[in-house]
């Protein structure tokens, strides 16, 4: 098949991989202020800090979340006065059919786990411009309800009057940014037809090729099956804006399951044009995405390996 679209000219740096099925990646100051660690969480609920050093990932800490759960997604961010980042480890109980988040924050080298939140939680934005959003879950039969922005007021965590309408979209797969115009922040979603629709600021609809829902992460929540799609990561400014969004190949017959039915990603960068989201450049990856972040200077995602293993790569802006 021909490719239609261009192959990507950005500079691509991959990590030596690691024994670890990574389902979730972030970057933040975590173990100091000024650190800038990769976290990651792998498929059997580790999460994981790391220092990165000439091409390998070095780890720094860990922690384990318990059994009988299903790791979603990680973010970290510094959000209180404490300006080291606190992380956010969403996961799925089986048990008790329900989406918790504990937040953790690294003190004297090891993990405190500071509480559990009845939330799904996930960063939106870049570097240091990033903030964490929680997600009421099933608030509609399986479909979530709105998020709201975290912070700290009084030593207590809180979650705000700050809503984001994901129009019962899970956090995971929607952005919400100047893409448009600077003065309008424009929604951005997956849908479950392949396409990412924004909405514009004269209430139409943008839409891209239909290329990213065979991607979704399955998840079975009483006799539903939750799909959260791969993140989606915006950046630029306004009017010139850059979307990057994951498309990962499924294999033939194999639908049901969490994590590894896929067998190979690739991650698009798109731009808004005349009512449209085109695809400008597309990044080959060696394995599946299950999640993006983005840095102040680059997409970084982690590709899972046919062995089993995870390779960091970050495609710098």
């Amino acid at each position: 098949a021909i490719s239609t679209s261009p192959i990507s000219t950005r500079t691509i740096v991959r990590y030596a991989p690691v024994e670890a099925e990574i389902v979730s990646v972030t970057e933040g100051p975590v173990t100091s202020e000024t650190a800038q660690n990769v976290v990651t969480l792998s498929s059997s609920g580790k999460v994981q800090v790391w220092t990165r050093s000439n091409g390998q990932l070095r780890e720094n800490l860990s922690y384990q979340l318990p059994g009988g759960t299903t790791p979603l997604a990680v973010s970290a961010a510094p959000i209180s006065r404490h300006e080291k980042a606190d992380v956010f480890v969403s996961y799925y109980e089986g048990r008790k059919e329900r989406i918790s988040t504990v937040v953790l924050r690294e003190e004297d080298g090891q993990f405190v786990q500071l509480e559990t939140i009845p939330y799904f939680v996930k960063e939106m934005g870049c570097g240091g411009s990033k903030t964490i959003w929680a997600q009421r879950p099933f608030i509609v039969a399986d479909r979530p309800g709105n998020a709201y922005t975290v912070a700290y007021e009084n030593g207590r965590l809180r979650v705000t009057d700050t809503a984001l309408a994901t129009q019962r979209n899970w956090l995971m797969g929607v952005q919400s940014f100047a893409v448009e115009n600077p003065e309008y922040k424009n929604f951005l979603y997956t849908a479950s037809n392949g396409k990412i629709r924004m909405d514009l600021s004269n209430g139409k609809r943008a839409e891209s090729k239909a290329l990213f829902a065979s991607s979704p992460n399955r998840v079975k929540y009483k006799q539903a099956i939750l799909k959260f799609y791969p993140s989606l990561q915006v950046f630029s400014s306004g009017g010139q804006a850059v979307v990057a969004g994951v498309e990962n190949t499924t294999k033939l017959g194999l639908l049901t399951g969490t994590f590894g039915q896929y067998q190979e990603g690739k991650i698009h960068f798109m731009k808004y044009d005349k009512g449209r989201l085109t695809v400008t450049e597309s990044v080959e990856m060696d394995g599946v995405v299950y999640d993006t972040a983005c840095t102040s200077n680059a997409i970084l995602a982690a590709e899972v390996l046919a062995d089993g293993t995870s390779s960091l790569v970050e495609i710098f802006k």
